[in-house]
């Protein structure tokens, strides 16, 4: 069974910061791809820079896929008011995965992009 988690987290440090994420897994049940996950994200913290300091992370929801519909599915929507706020984001953080590629409309070093200014994938006027 594949299970898509949609977590949330934040810090409180002196620079404090918050986010999103997902993560994709594979288990035999809920609760093992919890565990699974789990152990990914001590991995996270211990491995790489990620979650460094102090975080609290919370599990949003967690979808179970059981068969992936022909014509796919639409995961996490999330709408904000206002303008975009200052974001940092990476499609595949601290990870390198056999068989997984990440494919973006940014090219070079990302840093700094303002996301306003890239081509829209679609427009409905």
């Amino acid at each position: 069974m594949l299970y898509l988690a949609n977590f949330s987290f934040q810090s409180s440090d002196d620079a404090p910061e918050y986010g999103h994420f997902n993560y994709l897994a594979e288990a035999e049940t809920v609760n093992a791809a919890l565990n699974l996950i789990r152990e990914k994200l001590n991995s996270f913290r211990k491995d790489s820079n990620l979650f460094q300091g102090n975080h609290h992370i919370y599990l949003n929801q967690i979808i179970e896929v059981s068969q992936l519909p022909q014509d796919g599915i639409m995961t996490h929507l999330s709408i904000h008011s206002g303008r975009y706020p200052e974001v940092m984001g990476c499609s595949l953080p601290a990870q390198d995965i056999t068989g997984v590629t990440a494919y973006s409309s940014v090219r070079g070093d990302d840093k700094g992009t303002d996301v306003t200014r890239l081509p829209p994938f679609a427009v409905f006027d």
